[in-house]
C-alpha cells in the first residue's frame, strides 16, 4: 500500500521551517515551544511570511517541506498571518493570548486552542503564565452485511421504513469531517425534515453560531434546522467522506428505493455536523469542532457522540499530543468521542494480490553507551518533480529524555550528516539530497518529558532530489540515563516518495494514529466486510484480497508508546468494526465523482474502505448505549464496548511486531464489535421507579407531575458537603418557557413516589436564567462513600404543544466546588412510540387539540399529529376572520393579541381540514389584553 501525503492545495496550507542555514540556536525557554514553532523565533523568518501574498507559496518561501505540521491562515483579504496552536497555561483566563492579538476558539483544562500571529509567538513564549505551545497538527481522512457483522440488525425493526427498537432516539450523534450532504434522504425524517440539528461549516465565511453554552465560536457559517429545511444551507460535501461517515453512524438508508438496506447504526439519532475541510483539516478545528457538538448537546440537555474518522502519524503516540489531552478534557459523562485507529498498517491478511509489508515505525532499545541501531529506508527508483522541497521523506523521533543519542543520516553514495543532542538545528546540501536534523535542540518536551527529533531528506533546490537506493538512520546511545529505548516513524512522504519505507529493522506496530491516542477516546480498527459487490458498472472484486472477517491489511496496530516510567503503555485500539467494502451515504456534491465501480445500484450509496469506515460503527453504538443511559462515561462505555466484544478464529491473532495474539491485543483490540451483547450488558436507564406520580407509564400532559429521581454521591474519602443541584433546559425549549415549577424533595426510601408534605426547595418560574434552575443554600453532608436520593418534581404550563420533547440533564455541585462523581444525566420517559420525552397531548384518537378554550390568556397553542390541509376561523355571521397559512408540524402558538384589527370578544368556529375529514370546533376569545 502506497502512503503519501501530498501537499493540500487549499489555502490553508501546512508549511512552516526556517531557511536551512545559518544554523539557529534555540531560545532559553524553547523547550516549552514545539519544535515546528521554533522557525517563529526568528523575525526575519516571520517577516518573509508576511511579505508573501499567497501562503500556497510558503512552502518554497520557508524551504522546508513540512506538508502535515503546521497549519497557518490569513483572513480574506488581510496581510497578517496566524498559526494554530494550542496553549498550556497554568491559569484559568486566557488573557495571556488575546492580549497579544490570539483568538481563542477552544478552552479544555488547561489548554486553550488559539490563532496567534507569527509576530506574537515569541512573547508568548516569554510568557511565564505559558506552560508550553504546540502546534496544531495537520489531520486526514482516515451497510447491510455490516449491520450483520456487527449485530445490530438483531436489536432493532424496520417496517414502512419507521424503526423500532435499539435506533438512538434522543442522542446527538456529532461528526467532524468534510461536510455532509444534507440533502440526502438518509439523514431525513418520514415526513421529509431533516434530522440535522445544525451545520456548521468551517471553510466558508457566513453566520457562525456565536456564544453557545458559554464559548463563542466566532468563524464560519451555521445552518440551523429551519435553514436546512428550507433549503437555504450554503455547505456542500465536495469530499463525501463526511457523508459516508455520518450514513454509517446515523443514516436510516431510507434513500434509493433500497427498503433500508444500508441503513446506520443509530437510524433515529439526530446529527450535527462540522464540516473542518475538503481533504485535510486542523487539529484546532477539530477540538473546537468536538466542544461544539458538547455545548450544542448541554443546551438542547442531551446526550453526544463524536465521530472522528481522521488521523495523523505525526505524533508521540503516548496520548500527550494537545489535541489528545483537549479531547480528554472535554470527554465525560454523555460526552463520548471515538477515534479511527489509522491506515498505516501492514498486516499480512490477503489471500491473493499481497504486497510486501510495508512498515513506517521502528523502535530499539539500547543498553550500553556507544551501542549502535541502524535502519535502512530504500528508495526505488522515481520521476522527481519539477522544482524544489516538494520530493521528502520525514521523520519523528522520541526518545527517553533522560538519555543522550547522536543521530546520523547516510546517502546512497555514503555521504553522512549526524547532529548529537542538543546541537543546533542545522542541514545539510548534497547532490543525492539535503538532510535536516533536528536533534531535541530545544531539551526535553514539556509535554511529556521525552526528547523529540526531526529527521527530514528532500529536494533543497531542483538539483538535489533524494536520491535513489538505500539510506541508513543511525542512532548511537552517548549518555544512559533511563530505558535507552528510542521509536521513529516515517510520518510523511511526498507522492513522488510514496514507495519510500523503513526496509530494514522496521515493524508494524505503534502506528494507531493520534488523536486515537487520547486516553479517553474509542479507538477503532477495521476488519473485512466483504470482498464482492454489485454496482453500476457490474459486478466486482477487490484485487488484494483477504477474508471476510478478517483483519484488513491497513488497519494500524497500537498499543501506545511508553514514557518511561510515567505513561505505561495502553491498549490501543480497544476493539474492531467492518471496514473494509462498506456501502453508505453518496454525497451529490462530491467532486470528483466517484467510480461507477463503486456506487451501488441505487446511485445513492458508494463503498469506501478504511478505518474512516469503522470507526462510525461503533460511534452509533455508543449512541444506543447512550439512549439507554444518558449519563454514560467514556469509561463505562469502553468496558462495556471490550467486555461483550466477540471473538472468533482471527481475533487472537496480533500482528503487530514482537506481540503476542490473545485478548486483548495491539492488532484487533479486544475483538469484533457486538451491539446487541453491548445492549444486554448496558446498565439499565435512569428512570424514576414506579409509583403514583411517577413517568412510568404517565403521559406527559399539561399542568401534570413527571418526577425525575436521581442520587448524588460523595466524591472524596473524607466525604463532601452538597451545595447547589443545577437543572438544565430541554431539547426544544428553554426550561423556562415550558415548566411552572420545580420541586426538589428527598426520596429516602428510593420509591420514587412524590410525598404529600411540603418539598425541600421550590422554585417557580421566572427563572433567573432562562435554559437553566439551580436550588441552592442546601448545605447537605454526604458522609464517604455515602449518597442521597432526591425526586424533583416537573410541573408543566400550558406552553406544551404536541410532539414536544422534554428533557432534564441535572448536576450536583459538591463543597469542594467540584461536579459530583456520579452526576446523574436523565430524560423523563414517555411511552410514544419509543421518542425519548415527547409529548402526547392527543388522546382517544383525538387529531386536534386547542391548548384553552375560552382563551383567557391572550394566546392559544394548537397541536396535532398530522399538518392540515387547511385552517381558518369563521365568525357567527360566517365571515372568514383569519386564514391560517405555512402550518409548521405538530402544532403552533397563536398570539390573538398580536391580530391587526383586533379581533372582539365573542365566539368563533374554527375549521380544520385534516386528511379527509373536516373539523369544526367552536372557540371563545375573551378580553386578550393589548
Amino acid at each position: 500500500m502506497r502512503r503519501f501525503r501530498p501537499v493540500s492545495p487549499a489555502l490553508v496550507v501546512a508549511a512552516l521551517a526556517a531557511a536551512a542555514a545559518p544554523p539557529v540556536r534555540a531560545q532559553a525557554p524553547a523547550q516549552k515551544l514545539d519544535p515546528l514553532l521554533r522557525p517563529l523565533l526568528d523575525a526575519a523568518v516571520v517577516a518573509r511570511i508576511d511579505r508573501t501574498s499567497r501562503i500556497e507559496a510558503l512552502r518554497a518561501v520557508l524551504q522546508r517541506p513540512l506538508p502535515e505540521a503546521v497549519v497557518l491562515r490569513r483572513d480574506p483579504g488581510g496581510a497578517e498571518t496566524f498559526v494554530d496552536v494550542f496553549v498550556s497555561l497554568d491559569q484559568r483566563s486566557p488573557a495571556a493570548i488575546e492580549a497579544l492579538g490570539g483568538r481563542v476558539l477552544v478552552h479544555a483544562g488547561s489548554l486553550f486552542g488559539a490563532r496567534v500571529p507569527l509576530s506574537a509567538v515569541r512573547a508568548l513564549l516569554g510568557d511565564s503564565r505559558v506552560q508550553y505551545i504546540q502546534a496544531a497538527r495537520r489531520l486526514k481522512p482516515n451497510n447491510d452485511l455490516a449491520m450483520q457483522d456487527i449485530r445490530a440488525s438483531l436489536v432493532r425493526t424496520v417496517s414502512n421504513g419507521e424503526f423500532t427498537g435499539a435506533t438512538g432516539n434522543g442522542v446527538i450523534i456529532g461528526t467532524f469531517d468534510t461536510g455532509i450532504d444534507w440533502s440526502h434522504s438518509d439523514f431525513k425524517h418520514p415526513d421529509g425534515t431533516t434530522r440535522l440539528l445544525y451545520i456548521w461549516d468551517l471553510t466558508t465565511a457566513g453566520t457562525p453560531p456565536g456564544s453557545v453554552g458559554g464559548q463563542a465560536f466566532t468563524t464560519g457559517n451555521e445552518c440551523s434546522a429551519a435553514v436546512i429545511n428550507a433549503g437555504s444551507c450554503s455547505e456542500r460535501d465536495i469530499g463525501a467522506h463526511g457523508s459516508h461517515v455520518a450514513g454509517i453512524a446515523a443514516g436510516d438508508g431510507s434513500a434509493g428505493g433500497s427498503s433500508n438496506q444500508y441503513a446506520g447504526v443509530a437510524p433515529n439519532a439526530d446529527i450535527i455536523a462540522v464540516k473542518g475541510g475538503n481533504a485535510g483539516f486542523s487539529s484546532l478545528d477539530a477540538v473546537t469542532g468536538v466542544e461544539y457538538i458538547f455545548k450544542r448537546a448541554e443546551l438542547l440537555g442531551r446526550p453526544a457522540v463524536v465521530n472522528l474518522s481522521l488521523g495523523r502519524l505525526l505524533s508521540p503516540h503516548d496520548g500527550t499530543d494537545a489535541d489528545e489531552q483537549a479531547i480528554d478534557s472535554l470527554s465525560g459523562p454523555g460526552h463520548i468521542v471515538v477515534i479511527a485507529a489509522g491506515n498505516d498498517g501492514s498486516n499480512p491478511t490477503a489471500t491473493t494480490g499481497n504486497s510486501p509489508p510495508f512498515l513506517v515505525h521502528a523502535t530499539r532499545t539500547l543498553a550500553v553507551v556507544g551501542d549502535t541501531a541502524q535502519l535502512a529506508v530504500s528508495v526505488p527508483a522515481y520521476s522527481p518533480d519539477a522544482g524544489a522541497f516538494n520530493d521528502y521523506m520525514l521523520f519523528n523521533l522520541w526518545y527517553d529524555g533522560r538519555d543522550s543519542v547522536t543521530v546520523t543520516v547516510r546517502r546512497p553514495d555514503l555521504t553522512t550528516f549526524a547532529r548529537r543532542t542538543g546541537d543546533l538545528v542545522d542541514s545539510s546540501d548534497a547532490s543525492q539530497g539535503r538532510i535536516f536534523i533536528d536533534n531535541a535542540a530545544g531539551g526535553p518536551a514539556a509535554q511529556n518529558g521525552d526528547r523529540q527529533g526531526e529527521i527530514e531528506m528532500y529536494d533543497g533546490n531542483a538539483a538535489q532530489a533524494p536520491a535513489s537506493g538505500t539510506w541508513v538512520i543511525t542512532l548511537r546511545l552517548d549518555h544512559l540515563g533511563g530505558t535507552g529505548r528510542f521509536d521513529i516513524w516515517e510520518w510523511a512522504t511526498s507522492s513522488t516518495l510514496g514507495g519510500a519505507q523503513i526496509s530494514g529493522g522496521g515493524d508494524n506496530a505503534y502506528v494507531v494514529n493520534s488523536p486515537g491516542n487520547a486516553a479517553r477516546a474509542i479507538t477503532v480498527a477495521a476488519h473485512v466486510n466483504r470482498v464482492n459487490w454489485a454496482s453500476q458498472a457490474g459486478n466486482f472484486q477487490f484485487t488484494v484480497r483477504e477474508q471476510v472477517g478478517d483483519l484488513a491489511t491497513f488497519s494500524s496496530s497500537g498499543p501506545t508508546r511508553p514514557v518511561r516510567n510515567v505513561l505505561p503503555s495502553r491498549q490501543k485500539p480497544e476493539l474492531s468494526a467492518p471496514g473494509k467494502g462498506v456501502f453508505s451515504v453518496y454525497s451529490s456534491a462530491s467532486s470528483p465523482a466517484a467510480p461507477s465501480a463503486l456506487i451501488a445500484t441505487d446511485g445513492v450509496h458508494v463503498l469506501f474502505s478504511g478505518t474512516s469506515m469503522s470507526t462510525p460503527m461503533v460511534t452509533g453504538a455508543v449512541a444506543l448505549l447512550l439512549e439507554r443511559r444518558p449519563d454514560l462515561t467514556p469509561e463505562q462505555a469502553r468496558t462495556i464496548l471490550t467486555t461483550t466484544a466477540r471473538q472468533d478464529p482471527f481475533t487472537g491473532t496480533s500482528y503487530a511486531t514482537g506481540f503476542p495474539g490473545g485478548r486483548p491485543n495491539p492488532s484487533w483490540g479486544y475483538g469484533k464489535l457486538d451491539v446487541q451483547a453491548a445492549l444486554a450488558q448496558a446498565p439499565p436507564a435512569l428512570t424514576a421507579a414506579p409509583g403514583a406520580n411517577s413517568p412510568t407509564g404517565l403521559r406527559l400532559r399539561i399542568g401534570a407531575n413527571a418526577a425525575l429521581q436521581f442520587a448524588v454521591a460523595a466524591s472524596t474519602a473524607e466525604g463532601d458537603r452538597l451545595d447547589s443541584i443545577t437543572v438544565a433546559g430541554t431539547s426544544n425549549h428553554a426550561l423556562g418557557d415550558i415548566v411552572t415549577q420545580l420541586d426538589l424533595y428527598a426520596d429516602p426510601t428510593g420509591a420514587g413516589t412524590i410525598p404529600s408534605g411540603a418539598p425541600l426547595v421550590s422554585l417557580p418560574t421566572p427563572f433567573a436564567n432562562g435554559t437553566t434552575a439551580r436550588f441552592v443554600g442546601l448545605g447537605t453532608n454526604l458522609a464517604p462513600g455515602g449518597q442521597i436520593t432526591y425526586l424533583l418534581a416537573v410541573r408543566l404550563n400550558d406552553h406544551l404543544r404536541q410532539a414536544d420533547t422534554l428533557g432534564l440533564r441535572v448536576n450536583a455541585v459538591l463543597g469542594t466546588g467540584t461536579p459530583s462523581a456520579r452526576p446523574a444525566v436523565a430524560y423523563i420517559p414517555v411511552p410514544v412510540a419509543s421518542r425519548l420525552g415527547r409529548a402526547d397531548l392527543l388522546q382517544g384518537g383525538e387529531l386536534f387539540l386547542v391548548s384553552e378554550n375560552p382563551v383567557r390568556s391572550g394566546r392559544v397553542i394548537f397541536s396535532y399529529d398530522s399538518t392540515p390541509r387547511s385552517m381558518a376561523l369563521y365568525n357567527f355571521a360566517g365571515l372568514r376572520v383569519r386564514d391560517f397559512t405555512g402550518l409548521p408540524a405538530n402544532g403552533f402558538t397563536w398570539d390573538v393579541r398580536g391580530e391587526s384589527p383586533g379581533l372582539p370578544n365573542g365566539m368563533y368556529i374554527l375549521v380544520v381540514q385534516t386528511g379527509s375529514q373536516m373539523l369544526r370546533q367552536r372557540l371563545m376569545i375573551l378580553s386578550p389584553s393589548r
